[in-house]
């Protein structure tokens, strides 16, 4: 559910561009927060399929859900616009490794 409530935020900021972050959206930008949404509607989808216990017959929805986050982790993320979310996180890591 978090993930929903930040994308509904996302998408109200860009709307409404009263912030000096939002206010030159690029198509880049969209598309982080599509994609975003989807990953959170898919994971929400297979967890409801999970509960009621016919994913083994729509295994189809699950393999969607993989799509969106191969997609997500491969092209997205290393190489759009929010790269530093990646890297950043890659250099606290081993700063705190080395000491």
């Amino acid at each position: 559910m978090i993930v929903f409530a930040v994308t509904v935020i996302f998408v109200s900021e860009r709307i409404s561009k009263k912030k000096e972050q939002s206010k030159f959206s690029q198509p880049s930008d969209w598309l982080f927060v599509i994609w975003l949404f989807l990953m959170g509607l898919s994971a929400f989808v297979v967890r409801v399929f999970i509960d009621t216990g016919i994913l083994e017959n729509n295994i189809w929805i699950y393999l969607l859900h993989l799509t969106i986050l191969v997609q997500w982790a491969l092209i997205i993320v290393p190489f759009g616009k929010w790269t530093h979310f990646l890297y950043r996180s890659f250099a606290m890591y081993l700063a705190n490794i080395k000491g």
